[in-house]
């Protein structure tokens, strides 16, 4: 019984020790609260303006410890204003309500919005100083001096103009139709163009033949229409057209009347893939139209109604 009893005092030891720290441990924190009472501290912008009360139950003189500064209440109080101060100037948040109509120089060509507009993944083509380039949202990289884009919206653009939220529209190419006017053209005519379809529509111009997906042009119509690629490009209207995540080209959401993309056969609801084997994606856009200007023969590839269309074309 006594080897026993010898064999396991040790946890009888450590059991006391446990015991009289636990206590001392006690009496030291009633000591140091004796000293340094709690304090509840209220800020000025709440709305109670009583005195400050500690939790045991005592009053104390408020402007005494402010003019003491013994808990350096007033350089925190200051330090939490200026940081306030900076992340609402980081942070601004605009409602779309206030923003205005900019007076800048520039031209929304496309845009392509995730989401609510604010993703990351949103981006947008726009004509600055007679130069299109694709942007982001929050990119640093920008159009106009002290300008950031804030949202990528379908039909607009909002961005931070210095202080001022403003926004530019879609460029909008089809013109408004009055339908109380009577037809100036031979109703004949009308209806021919309305039936004619829309896969095989014919060119209407002496300086292209058509042949199936085969294309016969002028160089003079290909050099006149390349001479202002900008404003080229504002004959038509497209998004980039993303699948699987990755962006495979353009879709067409409207071509006008009379333009070299409507002559060449390109239709609203196409997705434009590639010019001569080259992918067009959103940092190329359609600048490659511009090298075709010296080209004797260019391929365009098309997906119409998901199906894949060659269009071949010869400079005579």
């Amino acid at each position: 019984m006594g080897a026993v009893l010898k064999k396991y005092i040790w946890v009888g030891g450590l059991v006391c020790v446990v015991i009289i720290s636990y206590f001392l441990a006690k009496i030291t924190t009633l000591i140091i609260e004796g000293y340094f009472p709690n304090v509840a501290i209220t800020s000025s912008s709440e709305k109670s303006s009583e005195t400050t009360q500690l939790q045991q139950g005592t009053k104390v003189d408020v402007d005494l410890i402010i003019s003491r500064n013994i808990f350096n209440a007033q350089e925190t109080t200051t330090s939490s204003e200026n940081a306030t101060t900076e992340t609402t100037g980081e942070d601004i948040q605009v409602s779309s309500d206030q923003a205005v109509e900019t007076k800048l120089p520039i031209k929304l060509i496309a845009t392509v919005s995730v989401g609510d507009g604010k993703n990351s993944f949103s981006s947008c083509v726009i004509e600055s100083n007679k130069a299109m380039d694709t942007y982001l949202v929050g990119d640093k990289k920008t159009f106009a001096p002290n300008t950031r884009i804030i949202s990528i919206l379908p039909k607009r653009v909002e961005f931070m103009n210095s202080d001022q939220l403003e926004y530019v529209k879609l460029e909008e190419f089809a013109k408004a139709v009055d339908l109380t006017k009577q037809p100036t053209k031979d109703p004949s005519n009308m209806i021919t163009k309305v039936t004619q379809s829309e896969d095989d529509p014919g060119t209407g111009d002496d300086a292209i033949v058509r042949q199936g997906n085969t294309f016969q042009i002028s160089r003079a119509e290909i050099d006149g229409a390349l001479t202002n690629v900008n404003k080229l490009f504002t004959d038509i209207r497209a998004v980039p057209f993303f699948e699987g995540g990755v962006a495979k080209g353009f879709k067409i959401l409207s071509v006008k009347n009379g333009s070299l993309f409507e002559k060449l056969g390109i239709r609203r609801g196409d997705v434009l893939k590639s010019v001569n084997g080259r992918t067009l994606d959103i940092q190329s856009g359609f600048e490659t139209f511009g090298t075709l200007k010296n080209e004797s023969e260019f391929e365009l590839e098309i997906n119409r109604r998901d199906e894949d269309v060659t269009y071949k074309y010869e400079v005579i």
